[in-house]
């Protein structure tokens, strides 16, 4: 199974802050793919969906990685404490299985 780094602050809902904190991450993808699939993304503050599901993808994240969200704010939680915790306030992570982050802010590693 592949592994991501975040490389650069992805897009996304949260603050810039807390996107900051995922730059450095190596997070496991939840399947072995090219990141072309197509795909949906949910804003996960507002809990619609975009894309293949309705309304206009977010083109920074579509037929991006998906990490599922347990392990990466797991991950997060070991770098940011505080990052960590405003997904655990602000998000109903039990109703997320996946966080999408786009190819342009990532790369792959072997």
């Amino acid at each position: 199974m592949a592994q991501i780094r975040i490389t650069s602050i992805p897009t996304g809902e949260a603050p810039e802050w807390v996107r900051k904190e995922w730059v450095g991450l190596v997070l496991p993808t939840t399947i072995n793919w090219e990141g072309t699939r197509d795909t949906f993304t949910e804003e996960v503050l507002e809990g619609k969906y975009r894309g293949s599901l309705g309304g206009p993808p977010d083109p920074d994240n579509m037929g991006g990685f998906h990490v599922q969200t347990r392990k990466a704010i797991e991950a997060l939680f070991a770098k940011s404490p505080e990052a960590a915790n405003w997904w655990k306030k602000n998000v109903n992570l039990g109703g997320i299985e996946h966080l999408v982050f786009g190819k342009k802010f990532c790369e792959v590693v072997t």
